[in-house]
């Protein structure tokens, strides 16, 4: 007869038919993602790249910094994060409602408690101009990037700069949200303190 009380045994079982829940699409994985793309690119492993841009440092460089659009300075890596993890914001303009492609319709969320939203295609490509609460999109980020490279001030080449990793961030969110189930099927996911079809 085993030593181990049979309280226990039981408890060990019940603990491991528990299902967990995973959050693929929280705020901490997106970054952790992020990095792990910006640690694979090419901008960390071709130095030329930056170098063509003007920026002698890495990507993770502590001596290299542009401020974010909270006004945080932050390395390239750091910022391409921020713009993963800001992506999901839902103040002044609800992103989180534009994360979503049915590839089968083409429509992006579409529930009977919100109007049809946004593709999450449809938002990461806008043009510029077209949408006043979109100014982190791949269109944005190619503007920036010229910004940076051809304004005359080195503040406004630097803020430019900012603004091209971030938006870039923001671009990335897209294609990580495309590989999850829940973008792509129209399913409405909740989160503890986020209300359903956030």
């Amino acid at each position: 007869m085993s030593s181990t009380p049979i309280a226990f045994r039981i408890l060990a079982c019940l603990v491991c038919c528990v299902g967990f829940q995973a959050h693929a699409y929280e705020n901490q994985t997106h970054r952790a993602l992020t990095r792990a793309a910006v640690l694979r690119s090419a901008l960390q492993t071709d130095p030329n790249i930056l170098r063509n841009w003007g920026l002698e440092k890495g990507v993770a460089d502590q001596n290299q910094k542009f401020q974010n659009s909270e006004g945080t300075p932050r390395t390239i890596e750091e910022l391409l994060q921020d713009g993963s993890d800001f992506e999901d914001a839902i103040f002044p303009t609800a992103r989180v409602l534009r994360h979503f492609y049915n590839p089968v319709t083409g429509f992006g969320l579409d529930i009977p408690a919100l109007p049809t939203q946004t593709s999450s295609p449809d938002w990461a490509l806008t043009p510029r101009g077209h949408n006043n609460s979109q100014e982190y999109s791949y269109w944005d980020a190619r503007q920036y990037v010229l910004d940076a490279l051809i304004k005359p001030g080195e503040n406004e080449r630097k803020a430019a700069f900012g603004r091209t990793f971030q938006a870039l961030g923001h671009v990335v969110h897209h294609l990580q949200d495309m590989a999850q189930p829940q973008h792509v099927r129209n399913d409405v996911h909740c989160h503890f303190f986020i209300p359903c079809a956030l």
